[in-house]
Formats: C-alpha cells, structure tokens, sequence
C-alpha cells in the first residue's frame, strides 16, 4: 500500500500566476495526509496562491467557516469528518465555493453523490500536478464568472422592484 503524493518535479515551475498587486486567491486544502499537505501546500504556494491546510474535515470545516477561501480541495476518505461533509458544509458557507475532491479510493457511488452534492471536480489519486493546477484555474475562473453574473442578477431585481414597487421587495440571490 503506497502513498500517493503528487511529484513536485513533475514538470518546470512557470512561476507565480499572481502579483502582489492583484487579489491573492486563497486555497484550503483538507486531508488527513501531512505528506500530501505539505506537498500540496508547496505547490500551490508556489503558483502564488495563499494556501491554509486542515488535517482533518472537522478542523476544515472550522476553517473553511472562519476564512471564507477560494477554492477548497479535500479529501473524500477521512475518519469521522469526510469529504462528502467538508462539501455539504462548504455549500452553507457560499453556494458558489468551488470544492474539488480528492480520492485514493475511487468508486464510482462516491463519485457520483460527490457530483450530486455539487463538487467541481473528483480526482483520483494519484494525480499530476498540472491536472491539479489546471481544475484549480478552472474553480477559479468558474467562481468568478458565477459571482459576476450573480452580482448582475442582483442588480436587474433591485431595477425590477425600483421600476415596479408594487411587487414587493424581491431578494438577491446570494
């Protein structure tokens, strides 16, 4: 039984996708791996990402409440606090939150209620960087056209109700 922790050598390090002066996107990662934090951690940190980590879903969950991230990557099989959790959880926080999870233990059930439940993406251990900070850019440019749009949503109902008070009051989407 091996450990699968993603090579940090696997390709060249094209540096820093962000500046200081741009809007640092933050990354929580949540696994019960040190190994596989650290390495994510390191990975991530060096694309210019903000990364806080949690080694277990319990303490994921707290932190994913406390910092509001931008991306959460976590593991699906963990004791007691699960993947499928730290989602649902994720979801109460922001709607638009993008979370991928991460597997050694693939099977397709939980591939399934993990895409049900709202995931962004199932990976399955173990994976090339490059797929990681690939679905990672995705999240990203995914959670900022839904909030873009949410945003212009919300904008044309407090047109609506401006133009027509007699409708009552409509609430904004998020």
């Amino acid at each position: 039984n091996r450990t699968a922790v993603p090579c940090l050598t696997a390709f060249a390090d094209p540096g820093p996708l962000f500046t200081a002066e741009a809007s640092t996107p933050s990354i929580l990662i949540i696994d019960d791996e040190p190994s596989l934090l650290e390495s994510l951690s390191i990975l991530l940190s060096r694309r210019g990402y903000r990364v806080e980590t949690a080694q277990s879903g319990r303490a994921g969950i707290r932190q994913l409440r406390k910092e509001k991230p931008d991306v959460v990557i976590s593991d699906i099989k963990m004791p007691e606090v699960t993947g499928i959790d730290v989602l649902k959880a994720a979801r109460e926080v922001d709607l638009f939150l993008p979370v991928i999870l991460i597997t050694a233990r693939a099977d397709v059930d939980t591939a399934i209620q993990a895409l049900n439940e709202g995931a962004f993406q199932y990976i399955q251990k173990p994976f090339e960087n490059r797929e990681l900070l690939a679905q990672v850019e995705n999240a990203l440019q995914t959670r900022g056209r839904l909030s873009e749009l949410n945003s212009q949503m919300n904008v044309l109902k407090r047109e609506v109700n401006e133009l027509h008070p007699d409708r009552g009051e409509q609430k904004d989407v998020h």
